[in-house]
C-alpha cells in the first residue's frame, strides 16, 4: 500500500493531484441530470477550513480483514484565517459517491438521480487555520453502517463556531472508505451479538489512536512534522479539551476512548477529567511530510 510519505504510527495528508498538461484537446464531461442538494449554511459566523488525514496504524492488525494493518480516514474541521482562493471541500470523495448512486442514495433516490460527486460544502479545503488562540477538538463517530459524510453539517456548524471538528470513518464498518489513489474498501459482512462487541471495541482503539495522532500533529517535533497541514491547525488543537460525540454505533466510544479512568495506550495515556479528555503525555519521534496548500 502506498500512502504517500508519512511520519511517527502512520499519517499523511490527502491532497488532489495536479492535471498533467497536454495538446490534445480534452472532450467535455457529459452533462450530468442529479440533483444536488445545498448543506445548510453555518451560522457560527466563522470561515471554515477542511483536512483529510489518512491514518495508519502498523502496530494493529485490521479486525476485519485478515494480513492488514488498520487504516483509517478522518476529515478535519476547522475555524480558518482566510478562505480566499481555497477550493470548497467536496461533500463525498468521487468512490464514495460513485457507491452511494449505485446503492440507491440510503434509500432516498434511485441510481443516477443525485449528483453526490457534485456537492460542495462550503468549507475551504487547506485553509489555514485561524491559530490566535487554541481551540478545543470535538470527535466524531458516526453509526455503523453510516459514513462519516453525514455528519458533514455539523462538523461545519460546530467549526463555524470555534471548534475543530475531527469526522472518523471506521473501515469495513461503513458502506465506502476513499483512501488515497482513489482506493475504496467497502463494509465487511457482520451480524450477531460477537460481531456487535468487536464492532465497539475495534471503534473504541480507533478513537484512541486518533487522539494519539492528533497529539503528535499538535507536539511534532520540528517544523517538517507540521509541513502537510493547512498551516497553523498544529497550534490551534487544544487537547487539554477534547469532547466527542455520536450517532447510533458511535454512540458507545464517547464514553470509553479513555475508559472514564486512566488509560494507557503504547504512545500516549489519557485520561477523564471534568467531562474533558485530557492528553498526559505524548513521546513520539516522528518524520514529516510535505504537501501543497493553497
Amino acid at each position: 500500500m502506498n500512502s504517500g510519505l508519512a511520519f511517527g504510527l502512520g499519517l499523511s495528508l490527502v491532497v488532489p493531484a495536479g492535471a498533467a498538461a497536454s495538446d490534445a484537446p480534452s472532450a467535455p464531461p457529459p452533462a450530468y441530470t442529479g440533483v444536488r442538494f445545498a448543506l445548510p449554511e453555518a451560522a457560527g459566523g466563522r470561515p471554515v477550513g477542511s483536512a483529510e488525514l489518512h491514518l495508519v496504524d502498523r502496530e494493529r492488525q485490521d479486525p476485519w480483514v485478515a494480513d492488514r494493518a488498520r487504516e483509517l480516514m478522518v476529515s478535519l474541521w476547522y475555524p480558518a484565517r482566510r478562505t480566499r482562493g481555497c477550493p470548497r471541500q467536496p461533500y463525498m470523495p468521487a468512490g464514495v459517491a460513485r457507491s452511494a448512486d449505485e446503492s440507491g442514495s440510503f434509500g432516498l433516490a434511485a441510481p443516477g438521480k443525485v449528483d453526490w460527486a457534485g456537492i460542495r460544502t462550503e468549507a475551504a479545503r487547506g485553509a489555514p487555520a485561524d491559530d490566535r488562540r487554541r481551540r478545543p477538538v470535538v470527535l466524531h463517530s458516526p453509526g455503523l453502517e453510516v459514513s462519516r459524510t453525514l455528519g458533514t453539517s455539523t462538523a461545519i456548524e460546530l467549526a463555524s463556531r470555534g471548534y475543530v471538528v475531527v469526522t472518523v470513518d471506521h473501515t469495513y464498518e461503513t458502506p465506502a472508505v476513499q483512501f488515497p489513489g482513489g482506493r475504496v474498501e467497502f463494509q465487511e459482512p457482520m451480524s450477531g451479538t460477537e460481531d456487535l462487541k468487536k464492532v465497539v471495541e475495534t471503534r473504541v482503539r480507533d478513537i484512541r489512536f486518533v487522539l494519539d495522532q492528533l497529539a503528535l500533529v499538535r507536539r511534532g517535533p520540528g517544523p517538517d512534522a507540521r509541513r502537510g497541514l493547512p498551516k497553523g491547525l498544529d497550534k490551534a488543537l487544544d487537547l487539554e479539551r477534547v469532547g466527542m460525540y455520536g450517532h447510533s454505533g458511535g454512540a458507545p466510544p464517547r464514553r470509553r476512548p479513555c475508559g472514564w479512568t486512566a488509560v494507557s495506550t503504547r504512545a500516549s495515556t489519557w485520561t477523564e477529567r471534568s467531562s474533558t479528555t485530557t492528553a498526559i503525555s505524548s513521546p513520539w519521534h516522528g518524520k514529516g511530510w510535505t504537501a501543497p496548500s493553497c
